[in-house]
């Protein structure tokens, strides 16, 4: 979590649990760039917004990134970010580690029109991002709580397959939104309403957008406190990497 450096960054996503991360076998999503030559085509793009309560005002945006095969450190990682991004954490990411992720100051830059960040990836071919942005929440009828939570990320390069999700806990209600490819329930006790694409070229839009409800009300539940944001970065982190394994595992199960 972290561009423009956050002053409580530490050395790996903000207090990512020990479950969480054993559970994550295998990371998801983009490809970076050699150092010195323009971005190279990403492998795989993965995008998840934490939204973890009703009345909370900061939903966390993980975006997580795997370098190609074929592509060798040192090597930099480009990823997308919406405009406006506050980056929480950047950095590299060990599979299946506990301890031992490295944090990794980004660049905030505009490429060719696109907000990115961008950082060297020396030993682990994974690198994860948590952004906040301002347009990531808004108010539809403060009566009914009704919010639109989501975001429009604008790639950099050409990729490979996207996948991008809005997680929404037990408590929230959606209740119209961008049109969905599937709906599922994880172990993290989070729903992912997703999307997926087999590839994407530079200078594509994705985005994902849902307008939510509380399901219970207001009176049950307590202002948003700082340790909730620890465990939706845990969250990201952990289901992004879980949801990609098991993706990973369906397509090499259906070649062979």
């Amino acid at each position: 979590m972290l561009l423009a450096l956050s002053p409580a960054l530490s050395a790996r996503p903000r207090a990512v649990s020990v479950a969480v991360l054993d559970v994550a076998l295998a990371l998801v999503t983009a490809l970076a760039l050699p150092v010195v030559a323009a971005a190279s085509p990403l492998g795989a793009i993965n995008m998840v917004l934490m939204y973890e309560s009703p009345y909370t005002d900061t939903p966390l945006l993980g975006v997580t990134a795997r370098l190609a095969d074929d592509i060798s450190l040192p090597a930099e990682i480009v990823l997308p970010v919406p405009e406006g991004a506050n980056v929480m954490w950047s950095g590299e990411y060990f599979v299946g580690a506990t301890e031992g992720n490295i944090l990794v100051q980004a660049r905030q830059e505009t490429r060719d029109g696109v907000p990115v960040i961008a950082f060297p990836l020396s030993q682990s071919r994974f690198g994860h991002a948590e952004v906040t942005y301002p347009s990531s929440l808004g108010s539809i009828n403060s009566s009914t709580g009704a919010r639109e939570v989501g975001f429009e990320l604008t790639l950099p390069v050409d990729t490979g397959p996207v996948y991008a999700a809005i997680a929404l806990p037990p408590n929230v209600t959606p209740v119209e939104g961008s049109d969905i490819v599937q709906m599922s329930r994880e172990p993290d006790g989070f729903t992912y309403y997703s999307i997926e694409r087999p590839s994407a070229a530079a200078g594509d839009s994705i985005s994902l957008s849902l307008v939510v409800i509380p399901a219970d009300p207001p009176e049950m539940y307590n202002e948003t406190v700082p340790w909730i944001l620890a465990v939706v970065a845990a969250v990201i982190v952990g289901a992004a990497l879980w949801l990609l394994a098991s993706r990973k595992q369906r397509t090499t199960e259906g070649s062979t």
